[in-house]
Parts: C-alpha cells; structure tokens; sequence
C-alpha cells in the first residue's frame, strides 16, 4: 500500500484508530495493526486489496459486513467496525494475542491428537454458532484459526460472503468471484470449486475437514499439487485414509473426518450443530460414549426461550440429583478411598451443541461448586482451576494430580423445549473407578421449589464416603447458603450471563447484564453483589476512572448485604474502594471479612494478599497468595504473586520457577508476563527480560513496566518513544503511573515524581501502591517529596525497609 493511501486509511478512521504498523496478509487484503484509543486496546485493520477492491461496491460491502458483525461468540473474532478509504473498503477486529493454527502447523512435528480434537471442538462451536444464524464462512483454512490461552478462534466470518455479494459484473473470473468459486484451493469443497449456487453449510464442513485432516496427518488432503490437479481431486478423488498416515489416531476420529471429506454434502454431517457432540463421541479414550452424546434430531431442536436456558441449568443440577434422593442409588467403592475430602466439578458438556447458550456449562459447573463448596469437610477446587479443562476429555488420573483432588464430578446435557436429557458421573481419582453414574430424561417444571431436593441429592450421592458423612446438619445449612434469592427465571439468566463475561474480563458486558437482572428484579442479592464487583473491575478492564464508579459500587455492595449478609464479594468490593480512597484500615477489615464468609474463594484471598503487600506486610502476604494457590492451582495470575513477592525477598529461584509456571498457565495474562521479564533480569539474563517484557500488551500502565526495563537495560530511545506515546493521551486511565515508572527507568526522578503525585490524585491507587517496594522506586524513595506522598496516602516508609 502507497502512503498515500496509507494516510487515506489513516484519514477515514480518525482518531478513534490509529495505526502502528502493517501485520502482513492474504491475496484479498492488507492486514495492518492499529489502536483504538479510546479505549487502549489494539485492533486489526483489514483493507481489501486495491485490485478486489476495483470489483466490488464499497457500499454494499458494508452493508454485507453488518452481517457479520451480529456474531458474538467467544470462538469466534467479531468484526467491529467497517467503512471505506479512497474506495479502499476495511473492516476492523479485535487483535487476538496469539498465533493462527498455520504458524503452529509450521512449528509443530505433529499435533497431539487430544490438541487436535480441543482445537477441532473449539472451531466447531463457532460454526454452529454461525450456522445456526445463516451465516457461512465458505474460507475455513489454518490461516482462519487463531490460538490464544488455550483455547481456538475463528476469524474472517462472512467476509467471502460479503466480498462475493457486493462485487460488480467488472473484471475477470476469480476464485472468489460470485457465480465461480468462493474459497482457498486447499481447503474448498466440491461445490465450491464447481460453482454450484446451492453451496450451504455443508461446504464449511468439508473445508473443517480438510483442517481436521491436516492436523492428524500434518498436511492437508490432495496436498502438494498444482491448482487445478488440486482442484479437481477435490471434485472427483478420494483422500487417502488419515488413518494409514496416523496410525494412533483413533478409527473413530478417523472415521469422522473421512465423513466430513464425503463428496456428496448429504453424506456429510448435516451441519455444524452435529458436528460437535459427534466429536465429543469419537474423541474419548475408548472411541465410543452412551446413547446420550450422539447426535439426536430430536435433541437438536433450537429456538429454546432464554427463560428455559435459565431452567436448563437449574434443572440440570435437579435432575442429576433428585433421583438420587428418591432412588437411594450409590454406586459402590470397590475398595477405592473409603472417604472423599476434595472434589473439582468439571464442567458439563452441552452436547447439543447450541453454542449460542455458551454460558450454560459454566452455569452448571458454577451451581454445583456453590453448592459443594458449602459441604463440612469437603474441600471444592475452584472454578477457575476446574474450567481450565472446559470442553476437553479429562483424564481422571492426570486431572485429579494437577488438580489436587479426591474425586471429579462431571456430565452432559441435552435440552428441547421442556425436556431434558443428562448425564452425570462421580469418578475417583486414585483408581478412576466410577463412585456413581447414571442418565435421566426429566420434564422441566418449578426449579426454584426444587432448591432443597437439589442440595439433599448431591450431598446424598456422596454422603457416605465423606469423611462428615456423620454430621447430620449438612442439609440445612447447604439449603440455607445456596438460595439464588429471586423468583424470576429470566433475571437469574441474565446473572448467569454477566457471571460468564465477568470470568472472561468482558467486564462492560457484565456490568450490562447485571443492571438488567436488577431492573427485573430490584431484590436480588446475588445480582447487586456482581454488579458492584464488575464496577470495581471496570478501571481494569475498561479504563474508567476509580473515581467515576467507586459511589455506585458501595451502594450495589451495600445493598446486595442488606438483602443477603452471608454474601463474602461485595466485602471484597467495599475493600478495593476503600483502597482507592486510602482507608487502609477499612479495606483490610472488608477483605479479612470476605475471607471469613467464604474460607474458599481464592480471589478473596488474593486480594487480601495484595492490600498486606500494599500496607507493607510482605510476609503475610506471601502466606495469604499461597492460601489462594491452594484453592486454585491454575491462576497465572496467583502464581505471578508468588513470583513477585519471592523477589522482593531475593529469592530469585523460588521466584524465577513460580513465574515460569505462570506463563505455562496463560502466555497472554500480562502480570505472568511482567513478572517472569522481572525474574529473567533478577539473575542477569537480560536479553531473555527483554523478550519476554516486549510480549506485554501495548495497554496502560503495562507499557510503563515496558519502558522502564528498556531504559535499565540501556535500550533508552525504546523508553523515550514510549515515553512520548503515553504523552500524548495524558488523560487516561494509569497514564501517569505509566509514565511514572517510565521516567524512574530513564532517570529522570522529577518528571517521575509529578507523575506519581498526579497518579495519586486520581486514585491510580492499586498500581502504584502495591509496586511500593518495588526497587523501581529506589531512586525516589528517600526523596522528601515521596516521602510526603506516603505519608499523604497513609503509608510509611519504615513499611517497606528491605534487608
């Protein structure tokens, strides 16, 4: 792209983007990487490429984007924004931190078959998420599929659509000419590649079995051929057998991904939404399941009423359960451990594959914990820890090692209108014998009267190998904690909703959904309570000041206790805002209140742990983050803590080990990040601190982190560049804590010190305080003017003396 036209795109987004750098791209486009600067974050700019462009109407590609634009699903990268640069159409996405599936095909020998299948499970939720709406991708190809924490996306959804349907009678054939062919040679279908105007669905289902292929044999079908042999062995060859290349993949999954190849579309799965319990069957270790998880016509009706989701979930615990009760059923130990004292409640598959209710296994495995957690003696990993295995085949032994627990409980769930159909399986860890399982198809009726039965029928199934089974006040106190204190279906569906964004940081759409539970029903606790932790969230996650919501988070926390005083988050909430405020003393007795209500709520703990660092409590601290990691031995973000205290005690193996494990668990979560480039430069490997600091994203207050382990390393024009972007957005939220630690690492300690007496004033207060000790503050710390700034905020400089 000329700069001229470079300057045209720059024109046409304003300053609501602007661009850093081009990423590189396909035949169709240009792929630049830009910022959004309202909001800090970084996007990807997509240009067709000048020569498409000439063929399409700029006009009604934009109109066709609005199409694609309705998808919301967390497998799948939404488009946000589209317009038009000097007839240059563009469309805009959220940039995904990570690498696309053809990088990790290039870097790979050979992809582990249950990587494969987590992979291939992850693109067939976006699929039938699209599908199920109309929508086709017809360009499902590696390049499509990006991989970040852990999990698959899919990109690009409908633009061959929308480039297809808006080009002109101008020009030359093309493969993506509308009336020809549509797709990538590699990976079209038969119909495709012969321009058959029928083309559905089925297409993305052979083009997904292409990428099943090339994961499992490591080159895609018909690979290393000219175009057109390519092309016509699409249309008229059969693959070779994935199963005579691979011979450790199971005949199952071979036998699936030979069916998606099928010449014939009718003889493929009949569309993405059997796609998904089908590989759920074929992916087990022994290849086959129950009658339960195959696909099922009559269980793959949508259209399912968001006030039945909200039933399903509830119903879903009932019905595992109540038969339990009724029937006295116990499967027996068979000489396993005659006591259970730790369960992890997996998430349970939605077999039925209606990705649009993503939120629904969460809801189950959420329910369950609760529920569990409240159980005398009965130690329940945390969610988070438990749904780091979130839509993967668990090996019993191997996750009750890493998890630390005696038995898992886990299942799957079919729904139809009122009826529902669930499994449910109790396994212990030591030998993987089945404690208990069974299958129920159960009319949903009047969750809420069944709270009681629920909560008797699961402390039932596993009363006798609890080593409290001989307490018989378990019941009533289960009953008491567990009540989801509203009557109203639709509103507990749209808590469920807020909690699942809430988890994954979209924190502006939990903040929407849980104001919307509240405006249906203004009494419910459990609402209010969430509200006010999104709110407490939102400087974080969404770049608004402290400032600007710490009122409306007291009073959501405020009235979420008046209605429930047993709730330990809006302790939590009422603590960070005293932090914010400086109130130090009030915080502490918010968050030690927190810890107290809920012993097992390893954010509560986390958090403590942070406000004792802040008030210079070091040890206490450490002791009260190891607490955390306990309960959930998954956080990278618990485990990046652990590291950073260790070095601030000089305990730099300790600390180097604990931060390698925190990107282990999550390259992408910045703190893991930050903490291990600090550990690498603790013991002088300062190439590797480098590299690993440039992987933090280009967000407030990280890139000051960035700029100052630049500066120290000697790497001064880096800090300075940095130094002058923040400059240049100097409202911001951590702005001036960024530019704070900037100038601390470039020497310069009274610009650094104006930054810091600004940060304060606006209650930047987490990012600054709780570094307090850091030795970034060393050329400031017996500075009078920082001194004054501790004594200002309640701090003092005897708190933070280091041997």
């Amino acid at each position: 792209m000329s700069r001229d036209l470079l300057d045209e795109l720059q024109s046409a987004l304003g300053t609501t983007y602007i661009i850093e750098r081009e990423l590189g791209g396909g035949g169709m486009s240009r792929v630049f990487l830009a910022e959004e600067t309202r909001l800090g974050r970084k996007v990807v700019v997509k240009v067709l490429s000048t020569e498409l462009a000439a063929e399409v109407s700029a006009d009604r590609f934009e109109r066709e984007i609005r199409v694609a634009a309705m998808l919301a699903h967390p497998s799948i990268v939404p488009v946000l924004t589209a317009g038009d640069a000097n007839g240059l159409p563009y469309y805009t996405m959220p940039f995904v931190h990570g690498e696309s599936l053809r990088a990790h095909l290039a870097n790979s020998e050979r992809i582990p078959l249950a990587e494969a299948a987590s992979i291939l499970r992850d693109i067939a939720r976006a699929l039938a998420y699209a599908h199920e709406r109309g929508i086709i991708h017809r360009d499902i190809k590696p390049e499509n599929v990006l991989l970040a924490s852990g999990a698959a996306v899919v990109t690009d959804f409908g633009i061959a659509k929308a480039i297809s349907a808006s080009r002109t009678d101008s020009g030359e054939p093309t493969l993506t000419r509308a009336g020809t062919a549509v797709g990538t040679p590699a990976y079209m279908s038969p119909e495709q590649v012969t321009a058959d105007p029928s083309v559905d669905a089925r297409a993305d289902l052979y083009a997904f079995g292409c990428v099943a292929y090339e994961m499992i044999a490591g080159h895609p079908p018909f690979h290393s051929r000219p175009v057109p042999k390519l092309l016509a062995a699409h249309v008229s060859e059969d693959p070779i057998d994935v199963a005579s290349i691979r011979p450790d993949c199971p005949r199952a999954l071979a036998a699936f991904v030979m069916q998606c190849l099928e010449k014939e579309p009718s003889r493929r799965p009949k569309s993405a939404l059997d796609v998904l319990p089908a590989l759920e069957t074929v992916t087990t270790p022994a290849g086959t399941r129950t009658d339960i998880d195959r696909p099922s016509a009559h269980w793959m009706k949508r259209g399912i009423p968001r006030a039945l989701a909200a039933l399903g979930i509830l119903a879903v615990v009932a019905v595992v359960t109540i038969s339990l009760l009724k029937s006295g059923r116990e499967a027996p130990t068979n000489g396993t451990a005659s006591t259970l004292q730790s369960v992890a409640v997996l998430p349970f598959a939605n077999a039925e594959g209606d990705t649009a209710n993503a939120y629904f296994a969460d809801g189950i495995a959420e329910e369950l914990a609760t529920s569990l957690s409240k159980v005398p003696g009965l130690r329940v990993v945390a969610r988070h820890s438990s749904f780091q295995n979130s839509g993967r085949q668990v090996d019993a032994r191997e996750a009750g090692k890493v998890l630390n627990v005696d038995a898992l409980l886990s299942g799957s769930v079919r729904r139809a209108g009122a009826n529902m159909r669930v499994t449910a399986r109790l396994v212990a860890v030591k030998d993987e014998s089945l404690l208990w399982s069974d299958q129920y198809n159960r009319e949903v009726k009047d969750v809420f009267s069944m709270q009681d039965e629920i909560t008797r029928s699961i402390v039932g199934a596993i009363r006798g190998h609890l080593a409290s089974s001989g307490k018989t006040s378990i019941g009533p106190i289960l009953i008491a904690k567990t009540s989801r204190g509203t009557p109203s279906l639709d509103a507990h569906d749209l808590y469920l909703r807020a909690q699942f964004n809430l988890r994954r940081r979209a924190v502006p759409a939990a903040v929407t959904f849980f104001e919307r539970a509240i405006n249906l029903d203004p009494d419910y606790a459990r609402a209010h309570s969430g509200l006010s932790a999104a709110l407490e969230m939102t400087p974080y996650y969404a770049g608004i000041p402290a400032d600007s919501v710490r009122t409306r988070a007291m009073n959501a926390a405020g009235r979420a206790l008046s209605l429930d005083s047993s709730l330990a988050e809006p302790h939590t909430s009422l603590a960070l805002a005293y932090q914010h405020a400086h109130q130090w003393s009030d915080a502490e007795r918010e968050h030690r209140r927190a810890v107290e209500l809920d012993p097992g709520d390893a954010a509560a703990h986390m958090q403590l742990a942070r406000l004792l660092l802040s008030t210079g409590r070091a040890n206490e601290a450490l002791d009260e983050f190891r607490r955390a990691e306990e309960i959930d031995p998954f956080s990278p973000v618990i485990a990046s803590w652990i590291a950073y205290v260790n070095l601030r005690f000089g305990n730099t193996s300790e600390a180097l080990t604990a931060a390698k494990r925190g990107v282990e668990l999550d390259s992408t979560t910045a703190p893991a990040v930050h903490v291990a480039a600090l550990a690498h430069q603790a013991i002088g490997q300062n190439e590797a601190a480098i590299r690993m600091i440039d992987r933090l994203p280009n967000v407030l207050p990280w890139t000051g982190f960035r700029a100052n382990l630049h500066a120290v390393a000697g790497n001064r024009s880096i800090a300075e560049r940095i130094a002058r972007e923040i400059e240049s957005r100097p409202r911001a939220w951590a702005a001036q804590t960024a530019l704070a630690w900037t100038y601390l690492g470039l020497g310069d300690t009274t610009r650094a010190l104006d930054a810091l007496e600004r940060a304060t004033d606006l209650h930047e207060t987490w990012f600054v305080w709780y570094t307090v000790a850091d030795p970034l503050y060393d050329p400031v710390r017996k500075n009078p003017r920082f001194v004054a700034l501790l004594r200002r905020v309640g701090l003092n400089q005897n708190m933070f003396s280091r041997k």
